[in-house]
């Protein structure tokens, strides 16, 4: 099953993109996401998910952090490079300088993040740490959190989460659409100061069943007990939409953008 599936009945056609997800092979790393970035990278198809999130960002402008104005240099690379690289150094725990020096060894990891440019000497051009934070702060919080939203089936399949994606039951009304109240565990960071219990707005047709003892769960009523975000170590998703979900939306994207923060302060 692929993500444009899973997505496919609550998004738009323009909005969507090809992402076909293929799983791990059974000989895959139990270390999570400690494998090779650019099998990663491969294995979730991650230049069309990063083309997906910042076109479904740019459409939800009034939700998308200002671009800054001013001057700076040319721009070298795609946003979807961007993007690309600053997942990387936080899923390897990576400073700018250690990402930046990675790039230019590791040739196919700089070439699957897209950087195809060489300098008079022949030397791979990366990008500069002005340029970098410019470019960061540019796309706003918005497409990180789309592509943790899409990556939960994709993280099933895997099998870092246990579990798997299944269509709604066909007794319930699909697709699910609308406000649902979601009980909110104490210990899920993506809900600290939320209090216990908070509407979200859901629309999809599939969801997904979890089976792993380690995961920490939010789950809302739909018949059954629907689960509605999932958090392990620091994997993080959700099947509600935040960016649609009001005040309370807005502070689980604030949460997201404050464990990042404080994530990358320990690198």
């Amino acid at each position: 099953m692929s993500i444009l599936q899973v997505v496919a009945k609550c998004t738009p056609m323009e909005w969507q993109v090809p992402l076909e997800l293929e799983p791990l092979s059974s000989g895959s790393n139990d270390k999570g996401l400690w494998i090779d970035p650019v099998a990663f990278i491969q294995v979730l198809n991650g230049w069309a998910l990063a083309e997906w999130a910042i076109r479904t960002a740019q459409r939800l402008q009034f939700w998308v952090l200002p671009k800054p104005r001013g001057p700076g240099a040319p721009v070298v690379y795609r946003d979807e490079s961007v993007l690309l690289t600053s997942l990387v150094a936080a899923a390897w725990r990576l400073s700018f300088e250690r990402i930046t020096d990675w790039l230019t060894r590791y040739e196919a990891l700089a070439e699957t993040l897209g950087y195809e440019q060489f300098d008079d000497l022949g030397r791979r051009r990366t990008i500069s740490l002005a340029q970098y934070s410019r470019r960061l702060k540019a796309l706003g919080l918005l497409p990180y959190f789309l592509i943790f939203i899409a990556l939960v089936a994709a993280l099933l399949k895997m099998g870092l989460i246990e579990g798997q994606v299944v269509p709604l039951p066909t007794d319930e009304v699909v697709p699910h659409m609308g406000w649902n109240l979601v009980e909110l565990p104490a210990e899920m960071d993506l809900f600290s100061d939320l209090g216990a219990a908070k509407h979200f707005y859901f629309a999809h047709s599939y969801h997904a069943q979890i089976s792993d003892a380690q995961a920490k769960v939010a789950r809302t009523d739909y018949g059954f007990a629907l689960a509605a975000s999932v958090q392990k170590g620091n994997v993080y998703g959700a099947q509600f939409h935040p960016e649609k979900s009001g005040k309370q939306g807005l502070k689980v994207l604030q949460n997201f953008y404050d464990i990042c923060n404080r994530n990358a302060s320990t690198c």
